[in-house]
């Protein structure tokens, strides 16, 4: 689903002309950095200003500042991928820019429940792990529910038309990078063909971050004739706590390159495949590579 060709103004000059909505986990936060290279397209620095969700209280001009530094005629664009699921956020897109547009990267939502918990879990904010997460599922709606699409799409549309709302795949991404960045200039109303410096680059992935130390301590690991030296390498530094802390960190590594486990897999496809269905009658985009993966 495509945009029309052409931009068009915001009612209100010092806001965006178009809102990348979401959803996290699926290539906004390297689009925002694209964009950020685009000479026609003005983008704050941040890539989630989340003022429709969270921040609304602080008022409207307070959110306009971050548009301030725009350059006549460049297209402004604010980068939030939350907005979608917020329930709120769309209608008050509209009372205040009703001629907005929008641009919404999706994700196989099994793939994106996995990689935004890893996500959370890279920064501390979790300490389980997915299968429990999964088994306890009515404890943790959150990641999950970010992937009911469909659900999220339908309020969206109920204030802005459809032909005003354009859809792009992460997967198209992972496949052809120059493809899906001309897709989302078009429906931009900008032309194809612009190579920012992130074209072939991964930008703010899930994965636990494995620095040298973590490297070298994973392939250490079960050496019998190391353990002396571990213990007295916790005697000297006084710090109890740090060896346990590096194999906690390369444990959570070896699991995310494992992968999920096929229950959980099994459990999540049953949880969007009529979601799915229903984003494709809603769309009218073929995704039955999402069902068989």
């Amino acid at each position: 689903m495509e945009l029309s060709s052409t931009p068009t103004a915001s009612a209100r000059p010092g806001g965006p002309d178009v809102f990348l909505f979401g959803v996290s986990k699926a290539a906004s936060t390297w689009i925002h950095r694209c964009l950020l290279e685009h000479p026609e397209v003005f983008v704050p620095q941040s890539d989630s200003l989340r003022f429709f969700d969270l921040r609304y209280h602080e008022g409207i001009e307070s959110y306009e500042a971050h548009f301030a530094a725009a350059m006549p005629g460049q297209v402004k664009v604010d980068a939030s991928p939350t907005y979608l699921r917020s329930p709120v956020a769309a209608r008050r897109v509209a009372h205040h820019y009703p001629q907005a547009r929008f641009v919404i990267s999706l994700r196989n939502p099994v793939e994106r429940a996995f990689s935004q918990f890893w996500h959370e879990k890279k920064f501390g904010r979790i300490d389980y792990s997915f299968e429990e997460a999964i088994e306890h599922l009515m404890f943790f709606p959150w990641f999950v529910e970010h992937g009911f699409y469909a659900r999220h799409l339908e309020r969206l549309f109920a204030f802005f038309p459809r032909d005003r709302v354009a859809v792009v795949l992460y997967e198209d991404l992972v496949a052809d990078p120059r493809h899906f960045l001309d897709a989302v200039l078009r429906s931009m109303g900008l032309q194809a063909g612009f190579s920012p410096s992130t074209l072939g680059r991964r930008v703010n992935e899930a994965a636990p971050r494995m620095t040298g130390s973590m490297k070298v301590a994973r392939g250490l690991r079960g050496v019998e004739w190391l353990r002396p030296l571990r213990r007295a390498v916790k005697r000297i530094s006084g710090r109890q706590n740090l060896l346990r802390d590096l194999g906690n960190a390369v444990s959570d590594r070896n699991e995310y390159e494992r992968g999920m486990s096929e229950p959980a897999r099994q459990l999540l496809r049953s949880i969007y495949q009529q979601e799915i269905l229903d984003l494709e009658a809603l769309i009218g985009l073929d995704l039955s590579r999402w069902r068989e993966q």
